[in-house]
């Protein structure tokens, strides 16, 4: 039997032209036709029915236009020939990424990592974009399911994000211009590798690495994805971006002068965002210098006029230009300025306590804006950085 060409009119072209020959001949290629034109039309309508149940979860059902009625067709193929989903890998992948949407009360995530060890055994026999597609649909369906506070999915989403990352740029193809690696999403990626996936997990995702390049340890993973990926950003936010993960990878592991030498001249072109984490980095790093740093240290921090109290206002001010010009951000911008605000308190309560002991009213205070700060803190989503504002809220007197 030939292999089906892509194109169904010129299959169908191959079943006319057998047709000059006795029927015995062509009868086979049609059985062979009516599966390609099954398979084909299933694939697409379960694609189709993929995106539009992530448009559901998205924006809500009254603002999508095409609806569940529109995929019944396709869901009584598939009840009267479900021969094809075991003959077929791909169609079967869809069909379990439809279940998944369909009966997500009772979807765990060892469910969609058996669907991706699936995907994993037949994707080599897959098109690049269908390979694509599949992840990014696994993607949006751990997002969505963690949105819904389902935070048992928060690593299948980093997981993925990585793998579409890994599986969009180790083709070894020219980029053009609109095919560039972002910014956010390489720090992203970055920051979620090191916030707790193990680097087993890690070195699967992302690819692998150089023949012979040895990783033990999350933030030897984040340097060499720094060093494989950087070169797929644009040319002139490359610098920039590298400089960011070496930040990202010093504040991991705690070494804060690093962070300061970095950080102090660090601006990214064009990403507000990043430039307030950076700022954010900076105030965790003078903050842990001045109070426990070498005389060397503090000097260091003074002379650059990184003190906690003045980077803290520099956030502040530009959390509230922001406001002004991107208004449609402010619920992104609303999170900064519950960091800045964590920020400004831990400096000002830590202040208060080299003071102690208060006087009565004093103390009501100290420990009135102490349980303060802890409540602010709960409100706080930093991600790298959660960890180090506990430990620092924990140690307080």
């Amino acid at each position: 039997m030939p292999k089906p060409s892509g194109s169904l009119l010129t299959d169908f072209e191959v079943l006319m032209a057998s047709e000059k020959k006795p029927l015995s001949v062509s009868i086979p290629k049609m059985s062979w036709l009516n599966d390609k034109v099954d398979h084909d039309f299933i694939v697409y309508k379960l694609r189709l029915w993929v995106r539009q149940l992530i448009y559901y979860a998205m924006v809500g059902e009254k603002n999508v236009d095409v609806k569940e009625a529109d995929f019944l067709e396709v869901k009584a193929l598939i009840a009267r020939r479900p021969e094809l989903l075991g003959k077929y890998p791909l169609l079967n992948l869809l069909w379990k990424v439809i279940r998944l949407f369909m009966e997500e009360s009772a979807n765990k995530p060892e469910e969609v990592e058996g669907i991706l060890d699936y995907f994993d055994t037949y994707a080599q026999g897959f098109a690049f974009s269908e390979n694509l597609d599949f992840i990014d649909m696994v993607r949006a369906y751990c997002e969505i399911k963690r949105k819904e506070g389902a935070d048992e999915f928060a690593e299948l989403v980093s997981v993925t994000e990585i793998r579409y990352v890994a599986l969009e740029f180790n083709r070894g193809r020219k980029l053009k211009e609109t095919d560039y690696l972002g910014g956010n999403k390489f720090v992203n990626i970055l920051v979620v590798g090191l916030e707790g996936l193990s680097v087993e997990t890690l070195e699967k995702a992302s690819g692998g690495f150089e023949t012979g390049v040895e990783i033990n340890s999350v933030q030897g993973w984040a340097v060499q994805f720094a060093k494989k990926y950087a070169k797929f950003l644009a040319p002139n936010r490359r610098k920039h971006y590298g400089r960011m993960a070496s930040l990202i990878i010093a504040i991991s592991v705690k070494d804060y002068p690093e962070v300061i030498k970095i950080g102090a001249n660090l601006k990214v072109p064009d990403n507000d965002f990043i430039n307030l984490s950076i700022k954010r980095g900076l105030f965790c790093a003078a903050y842990h210098l001045i109070l426990r740093g070498t005389p060397a240290e503090k000097r260091m921090i003074r002379r650059r006029e990184l003190t906690p109290d003045l980077i803290v206002e520099q956030m502040r001010k530009k959390v509230a230009h922001l406001r002004k010009k991107l208004p449609h951000l402010n619920p992104v911008l609303d999170r900064y300025a519950i960091s800045c605000e964590v920020c400004r308190k831990l400096w000002q309560v830590r202040q208060m306590s080299e003071k102690r002991p208060l006087p009565e009213k004093g103390e009501a205070l100290y420990q009135r804006s102490k349980q303060e700060l802890f409540v602010l803190e709960a409100k706080h989503q930093n991600s790298l950085l959660k960890n180090w504002f506990r430990e620092e809220l924990v140690i307080l007197p």
